[in-house]
């Protein structure tokens, strides 16, 4: 993530490299840097008539240098964007490419066209020990656009609100997060409902978030268990309706919940100390935002009450398969079940 802020950065500076090799599994992001280079490169052309898009796959390398070497019409500079340029693939992916064509892309790279940004990429990964790799690092700029961790993604989507000049609490991107899931491009669509939503406000927070963004499954059953906590059956069975108007298979449902209460109760059995949440983060492998959240709501749950909640999920699910309970009245029965639970 930090590759591609600093790359964005240096195309608002004015620094654009002859040469760049976009590659990796992250594949909106290769695409927003290629729209972000095509945005920079429009500030020396009249048009984009020189912008040029040519398939790897389909062009020989002939065609690709003749294009890089010809002259912008009417401009400073032009781009070429080459999409899956397996020559930089291991020798046995590359067996059509003939040495003098990777040659000839190897005395490119060491004298590119002045006039001309010329940019690469794919989405497998390249064999780094191939000359026409090194020379391409030697000379202009290659960047691995790996899957983001949730930690990255967090950073991503604060880097995006800055850039439309607003400012993305760290509660709110979490929750951001969580109900809209890792998609990038999902994000990006829900993260441009929420600023559209503030208008002029300087601020996302965790409210605009929750007003605009709908829930995810693993955010609706947190909502749901946060409803049981506070003894509250009648939201609880309102975020149960959602689910399954979202069409979400009642199964699916009941394990997550089931999950919910086992992860409370392990938050509950962990030795108390000052390294309580760290430990818990470490131990069930949870983001610290999530063990957050455990920890919110394990104060309205004893292992006792836990334990009931478990067993009551279990009845459920047997009864549910058996065919002798519907999903939404078994629900409904351990609502309040655990509202008037006391122990």
């Amino acid at each position: 993530m930090n590759h591609f802020i600093s790359f964005v950065n240096s195309l608002k500076d004015g620094k654009i490299a002859p040469v760049y090799f976009f590659y990796g599994k992250e594949i909106f992001l290769i695409e927003r840097a290629v729209n972000k280079l095509k945005e920079a490169m429009l500030n020396y052309t009249v048009s984009e008539f020189n912008v040029g898009i040519l398939d790897g796959n389909d062009v020989p390398t002939g065609q690709i240098l003749a294009q890089a070497r010809t002259f912008p019409f009417m401009a400073q500079k032009r781009l070429l964007i080459v999409k899956n340029a397996f020559f930089f693939e291991s020798a046995k992916k590359t067996q059509g490419n003939t040495l003098q064509s990777e040659q000839a892309l190897i005395e490119y790279l060491d004298s590119p066209a002045p006039f001309t940004c010329l940019a690469f990429t794919m989405q497998n990964s390249p064999d780094k020990r191939k000359k026409i790799y090194k020379r391409l690092v030697k000379n202009g700029i290659a960047i691995d656009f790996k899957p983001l961790g949730r930690d990255d993604i967090l950073k991503w989507l604060a880097f995006e609100a800055r850039a439309e000049g607003k400012r993305l609490d760290v509660k709110a991107g979490n929750e951001l997060l969580l109900r809209a899931g890792t998609s990038l491009k999902t994000l990006e669509n829900e993260l441009g409902k929420v600023i559209s939503y503030i208008g002029s406000g300087d601020k996302i927070t965790l409210k605009e978030v929750c007003a605009v963004v709908s829930g995810s499954l693993e955010s609706n059953v947190f909502e749901m268990v946060d409803a049981l906590g506070e003894g509250n059956y009648v939201g609880a069975l309102k975020k149960t309706r959602e689910l399954l108007l979202n069409k979400e298979p009642p199964q699916v449902i009941l394990s997550l919940i089931a999950r919910q209460f086992r992860l409370i109760l392990a938050f509950n059995e962990t030795p108390k100390g000052l390294s309580h949440q760290k430990e818990v983060e470490k131990r069930l492998k949870l983001h610290p935002y999530v063990a957050r959240k455990i920890q919110a709501q394990s104060k309205n749950f004893t292992q006792e009450k836990c334990r009931y909640a478990l067993k009551e999920l279990l009845e459920i699910d047997i009864a549910v398969k058996s065919g002798r309970q519907d999903f939404y009245p078994a629900v409904e029965t351990m609502a309040v079940h655990l509202a008037s639970f006391t122990k």
